[in-house]
């Protein structure tokens, strides 16, 4: 495991949105990440499936953390755009699993993939992420792509 990666997984246990999501971090690798959701209460929509905006937030995020594992902890992420397709409702677990596509010295496109507890397609996301240095140091980006 890389220190990126390392880094990562650590910083992933911090968020605190994602803790109240109740996300789990599946598998990361240097620009690739899978989160899984399940669904409760608390996240569904007036029909019982899950809401759209935590399926964009579990997309943007398992963006963010396929890019963290590749970078150093100097470098700050900040989504820039971001395009989902709904296809096919989530009724029980969310598995957003995230690859980039491009990363280079400012930005990042990522390509997330969710699909459900059978394994059936229910949304695809683009995500855009602009690459910075935290206040007083250099990113290290890793190696470009």
């Amino acid at each position: 495991m890389t220190d990126a990666v390392a880094w990562a997984r650590q910083k992933f246990e911090t968020v605190a949105f994602l803790k109240f999501l109740g996300a789990r971090l599946d598998h990361l690798e240097a620009d690739h990440c899978r989160l899984c959701l399940p669904l409760r209460e608390e996240l569904m929509q007036a029909y019982g499936y899950m809401h759209g905006g935590v399926i964009a937030a579990l997309a943007d995020s398992a963006v963010a953390f396929a890019i963290y594992a590749a970078t150093s902890p100097n470098c700050q992420l900040l989504t820039v755009d971001m395009n989902i397709h709904y296809l096919s409702v989530v009724r029980d677990l969310a598995l957003a699993d995230a690859r980039i596509l491009r990363r280079g010295n400012t930005l990042a496109v990522g390509e997330v993939k969710i699909s459900d507890g059978g394994g059936n397609q229910c949304a695809l996301a683009m995500v855009t992420y602009i690459l910075r240095a935290a206040k007083g140091t250099a990113a290290k980006r890793g190696a470009e792509r």
